[in-house]
């Protein structure tokens, strides 16, 4: 993840900033796109079972 944040370093360096100096942002995004990436799966997975 810290890895996507730096490849867009030059695009938002304030949020990315942020990111990297404040654990509890860092956490906050992290459980967000986790959750995100879960639902997403999720999706995926009742959507192939429908077929």
């Amino acid at each position: 993840m810290e890895g996507l944040f730096i490849d867009r370093m030059e695009q938002n360096e304030e949020i990315t900033a942020k990111f990297m100096n404040e654990d509890q942002f860092r956490e906050a995004v992290s459980q967000h796109l986790l959750k995100e990436v879960y639902e997403k799966i999720q999706e995926e997975a009742e959507a192939a079972n429908d077929k």
